[in-house]
């Protein structure tokens, strides 16, 4: 079974804040997702699904 560790900045958790979400609504949305994917346009990690 997978094994995932969240390691939250303080700039992150604010950002989080920020856009109305929890730590804990990340966490789940980062766990739950169907699909790991590199952005085009940034080139950076997201999620799907």
């Amino acid at each position: 079974m997978p094994y995932h560790e969240f390691l939250w900045l303080d700039v992150a958790i604010r950002k989080i804040r920020d856009n109305g979400l929890t730590v804990e609504e990340v966490e789940h949305a980062v766990l739950r997702a169907r699909l790991a994917v590199i952005s085009d346009s940034s080139g950076r990690p997201g999620y799907k699904g």
